[in-house]
């Protein structure tokens, strides 16, 4: 059925190519300046200097001297941290575009040599700082401007090595051979689950809004104490704050949907508190659900979605912060006709029928920062996340409505104390409890229901047989760790041990998770890097819909017994920097794979068990030059080796269905004018394993006894290999004096590579058809500030 509902509305949902927008542009500023003892005046390094409310900061040389580039303009709390020393902070900094912003300051010596724990956000760490094995990094400005990219998070991360994707129409990413659910998302502190929209489209476009975004980082392995119940990667995503000081408006439209953002100060507050919200919703189903010529069956599925921030200092050591996020997708399908091959178990032998689908998902927290004292800092968070599908199918017999809904409550405490300038002491418990209700309402035709169900007649039956039956399902986890992060041989070996329990009520059973990153800083601008860990991931509900969905048989789940999947970590690697905006990293990789969660066919009835066991191995390469404020060229090359395979008692060993063998990204930006951009995205990628059908000499397809197709070794075969090019045009201009004007032209698919994404057959498995991947897609924009 998918593949009817994606190749009758592809078409149209690609004839919207124009653009209009209007959104900040990447022209920045500069901060610089030199920091020194306000008793000797001696210049004071290492200094750390942030930009409340922003990811941007850096951290002073020998000489005392900082430069903080590619700062939007606007207005600005800048800060000032040294351990021994008072927190310096200036207000009101304006930065403006193209322009260098000098502050030269003083810091006081404190008489306790301690650091203060800062309630703002972390700045992104110098490389001999960083302690876990494997970060990525990104910025919202890469997200907006990556060729091919849509503008999704998502589709961005897809760049980075060890990151690939299955299809060119799903932003579902999968990341050193794990799947999407073994992936923690982390936003603003809460982890959220199923984070795409447009399903039906296999989830195009995922919950995040760039326009609100302020830093992200991925972990595709090794992770810390700190990250649970995951047993792939982390991504990080943290929201930016509002503006505190002017209010702002932004509105913007594109090929997928029309945007609108503002920010400002909370009223009455001062500089004490900003909010921010931002709402999305497509467009192309208003304008072509008024014509009257579009083909039966054709598809128009819409999504809106608004989310806002508010946060408030209760003081300068204590802070609020208010999250809530809201969307709503869905589809109408009327009258699709259905081809003799593709009818499935409802549909057996009706050629029309009706499809309609509401996707809701909410979610709400609160969060209180408090520095207890200068050295501890509490971070409180309380979340609650509800998804619910309303799924809708009938033809002229039967009518089969499934209501699903999931909910999460959540309260996570974290706490961190600074033992002293070398060590710090990190811990926290999280509890979480899990709420699955599946309502399933059957309207079927008597004479059809009786003679599949011939013991279930009922007193009151009529022509058409009402039947509803409800699951539902309930766990809780709880986990709590400890971390220390301690430098044992200052500017030369760092280490960060941790250990790490859960429990799961649906497993009913404890799990530890020893962990171990460590640093060793050969030079001052090369160090080596190694991690190990046990990674555990306790199967519920939510985690096994999204990765089976219809495979499972789910009335099953008030009986069966599953236990907890685990994976075992081993990183090494080495990271050099030959200077402050190149950076050069490789990295090996080992997963030991175990009672991992397949779902075992018993006369089709999928049923769950912890009988799998896998291994995943591989090598990345990673070069990257940053954006300079005076550069003219920037971006990344990647490259990523890897092998993935799993086997179950009934089977041998096999690739696992997302095995990714090579893959090449290369992303660049090129400016060789001031205001003029070329930005261009390359990648290439060996084919994913499928099974194949097992044939004669003369190329016949083999059936069973039972009329079933007979099927070859598991993954045995591949799809041929993937190629895109991607290419973005930009030009901006000052208009009218005050306003910025930008002009781009996107071609996705340069090459028209033909990538396909599956093989499927005629019901007597002779004829093959293909499904493809994206076509050449040629579309421009404009956007507008003022």
């Amino acid at each position: 059925m998918y593949e009817i509902l994606q190749h009758k509305s592809i078409i149209y949902f690609l004839l919207i190519f124009l653009s209009l927008k209007s959104q900040p542009l990447f022209a920045s500023g500069i901060i610089k300046g030199i920091v020194t003892d306000t008793q000797t005046k001696e210049p004071l390094a290492w200094v750390n200097i942030s930009i409340n409310g922003t990811r941007l900061g850096t951290a002073t040389n020998e000489k005392g001297e900082y430069t903080i580039e590619n700062i939007p303009s606007g207005v600005y709390q800048v800060v000032f941290r040294m351990i021994g020393y008072k927190i310096k902070m200036v207000r009101r900094v304006r930065v403006q575009s193209d322009k260098t912003t000098i502050i030269n300051e003083t810091l006081t010596a404190l008489p306790l040599e301690m650091e203060m724990v800062s309630v703002t956000a972390d700045r992104e760490k110098p490389m001999a700082e960083q302690l876990a094995p494997s970060v990525r990094s990104i910025k919202a400005r890469d997200v907006e401007s990556l060729a091919g990219g849509v503008e999704d998070l998502f589709r961005a991360i897809q760049s980075l090595p060890g990151v690939s994707a299955r299809s060119d129409l799903s932003s579902q990413f999968y990341v050193r051979g794990g799947t999407p659910d073994q992936n923690l998302i982390i936003v603003d502190n809460v982890p959220v689950f199923n984070p795409y929209r447009l399903k039906v489209f296999g989830g195009p476009i995922s919950m995040f809004n760039p326009d609100i975004i302020d830093y992200i980082e991925l972990l595709p392995g090794g992770f810390p104490a700190e990250y649970g119940d995951k047993m792939s990667a982390v991504l990080v995503v943290n929201n930016k704050e509002g503006s505190r000081f002017n209010h702002h408006l932004k509105m913007s439209g594109s090929l997928i949907d029309m945007k609108a953002f503002a920010e400002g100060p909370v009223p009455l507050a001062g500089e004490n508190g900003s909010w921010l919200f931002s709402l999305r919703r497509t467009y192309y189903d208003l304008l072509f659900n008024q014509l009257n010529t579009l083909p039966a069956g054709t598809i128009l599925p819409f999504f809106r979605d608004y989310q806002g921030k508010l946060v408030y200092d209760l003081a300068p050591d204590q802070k609020l912060i208010f999250n809530f996020f809201d969307s709503k997708e869905g589809m109408r399908l009327k009258d699709l006709e259905v081809d003799e091959g593709d009818q499935d178990e409802f549909f057996k032998e009706e050629d029309k029928f009706n499809f309609s689908s509401t996707i809701n998902n909410r979610l709400f927290s609160t969060g209180w920062i408090n520095a207890i004292n200068g050295v501890t800092l509490s971070n409180l968070t309380l979340s609650h996340l509800k998804d619910t599908w309303d799924l809708s199918i009938e033809n002229i017999n039967e009518k089969y409505n499934p209501e699903i809904d999931m909910r999460k409550l959540e309260i996570k405490e974290d706490l961190t104390h600074r033992i002293s300038p070398g060590q710090t002491l990190q811990g926290g418990l999280i509890l979480t409890d899990y709420i699955t209700d599946i309502t399933v309402k059957l309207d079927v035709d008597s004479s059809i229901y009786y003679a599949d169900n011939p013991d279930d007649r009922q007193e009151g039956d009529k022509a058409h047989v009402i039947r509803n039956f409800r699951l539902q399902n309930a766990s809780t986890t709880f986990g709590l760790y400890l971390q220390d992060e301690w430098k044992i041989l200052p500017k030369k070996f760092s280490a960060l041990p941790g250990l790490r329990a859960d429990y799961s009520t649906f497993t009913r059973e404890w799990v530890v998770s020893p962990r171990l990153s460590c640093l060793y800083q050969i030079r001052q601008n090369i160090v080596l890097r190694g991690g190990w860990g046990y990674y555990y991931q306790a199967p519920n509900f939510v985690s096994l819909f999204e990765r089976y969905e219809r495979e499972i048989e789910w009335n099953l789940f008030e009986t069966i017994k599953l236990n907890t999947e685990k994976s075992i970590h081993y990183i090494a690697g080495i990271e050099w920097q030959p200077a402050q905006q190149y950076t050069a990293k490789c990295e090996l990789y080992y997963k030991d794979l175990s009672r991992l969660v397949i779902p075992t066919d018993s006369t089709r009835n999928y049923i769950p068990n912890n009988n799998g066991t896998g291994y995943i191995y591989g090598f990345e390469v990673f070069l990257h030059k940053k954006q300079v404020s005076d550069g003219v060229f920037s971006g990344w090359l990647s490259y990523s080796y890897s092998l993935s395979k799993e086997k179950d008692p009934s089977t041998i060993w096999h690739f696992r269905d997302f095995d990714l063998r090579h893959s090449f990204n290369a992303v660049a930006r090129y400016s060789p004018f001031r205001n003029y951009f070329i930005d261009c995205q390359y990648k290439a990628a060996s084919g994913f394993p499928r099974t194949p059908v097992v044939r004669d000499q003369q190329n016949n397809p083999q059936f069973n006894e039972n009329g079933d197709v007979i099927k070859g070794k598991i993954n045995s075969e591949r799809y041929p290999g993937y190629q895109r090019l991607d290419i973005r045009f930009t030009l901006s201009r000052k208009v009218l004096g005050y306003a910025d004007f930008l002009f781009y032209l996107e071609i996705i698919n340069v090459l028209n590579r033909k990538n396909i994404y599956q093989y499927y057959w005629s019901e007597d498995y002779r004829t093959r058809f293909t499904s493809y991947m994206l076509p050449r897609m040629p579309f421009f924009g404009v956007k507008l500030e003022m």
